[in-house]
């Protein structure tokens, strides 16, 4: 068994549908291991932002060449890719996405002053 086989095996078992779109291009369904959300908070411009994280496992077949700030919508969510990774020696690529999913501007004390 190839490291292709075992990526196709593990989306089979662990696999969810997600929608890949590429920097300009069209949108594509595609299978994918998602390892779901994490939360992190990081000073924005105007203030604290919550950042929604994941990591998902793409078949490098269905998504031959991904660059940073393409678009993944996983169910409602749409995040950008902010990191890549080839693994199972090529034949996948393991994305960083993330979405920032409120701000905190509006709360006192947590606005950054300018």
């Amino acid at each position: 068994m190839d490291f292709s086989d075992l990526v196709a095996a593990n989306a089979e078992v662990f696999g969810e549908s997600v929608t890949y779109t590429a920097a300009g291009g069209t949108a594509s369904a595609i299978t994918a291991i998602v390892n779901h959300d994490s939360y992190e908070r990081e000073e924005g411009e105007d203030g604290l932002q919550i950042i929604k994280q994941a990591t998902v496992i793409v078949d490098a077949t269905d998504v031959s060449a991904p660059t940073l700030n393409d678009c993944i919508t996983i169910g409602d969510d749409e995040y950008a890719v902010a990191g890549i990774e080839k693994v199972a020696g090529g034949d996948a690529f393991s994305l960083q996405v993330r979405r920032a999913v409120s701000d905190e501007r509006s709360r006192p004390g947590l606005r950054k002053r300018r």
